[in-house]
């Protein structure tokens, strides 16, 4: 993905690359809406559909991320998520073609949110399967180009790579699934590189 994301960089003019940003996102807001629910977030299950309703409308199908211009702001869960919230535990550490850093939990998560999405399951109904696919690959290609810059450097100045992705991954995944309220006392063998359960 590296190379694809670095030409559309390149060749996608800024103001584009963000329209084609804000409408996958916003046809993801179904499935963040579905897992505030399943964990009995109700007032973030309300901005998840108020952004939706807002950006599907007078965003124009969300490439204008009107929601976030009138103050309400965004955020992301997904089914993976859920499963931590009733106490799944993450099993063991993957890193997945084209897909990046995982763990057991999360990419059960992750196939649960893809068939389940209520957009995909409506595409699917539809027939629109190459839609579909196309979605979740330019989902992919946008978190690799926005990320460009942050994993050159963690490439330079990390001695081991493949840990230091893994640690960064943990600790990203307990951040969302607080809520943005990151328990460091609780995950301080982030950085244990000896923990044989990470394998």
């Amino acid at each position: 993905l590296e190379p694809t994301a670095r030409f559309y960089r390149q060749f996608g003019p800024p103001d584009i690359r963000k329209g084609i940003s804000n409408f996958v996102i916003n046809w993801r807001e179904p499935v963040t809406f579905v897992n505030d629910v399943l964990q009995g977030e109700m007032s973030r299950a309300g901005i998840s559909l108020s952004r939706f309703l807002i950006n599907s409308t007078f965003g124009l199908l969300g490439i204008l991320d009107t929601a976030t211009y009138w103050g309400i702001e965004g955020h992301n869960e997904d089914f993976g998520e859920t499963f931590a919230v009733w106490g799944a535990g993450e099993g063991f550490y993957l890193m997945l073609p084209f897909l990046g850093p995982s763990n057991a939990r999360d990419f059960t998560g992750f196939v649960v949110d893809f068939f389940y999405d209520p957009v995909s399951m409506w595409l699917s109904h539809k027939g629109w399967t190459y839609v579909r696919y196309g979605r979740l690959a330019l989902r992919g290609l946008i978190y690799r180009e926005e990320n460009l810059e942050t994993l050159d450097d963690l490439g330079k100045s990390s001695t081991d790579f493949y840990a230091t992705i893994r640690s960064a991954y943990r600790q990203s995944r307990a951040y969302d699934i607080n809520n943005g309220v990151l328990d460091v006392g609780a995950d301080d063998d982030l950085f244990d590189e000896e923990d044989g359960d990470d394998f």
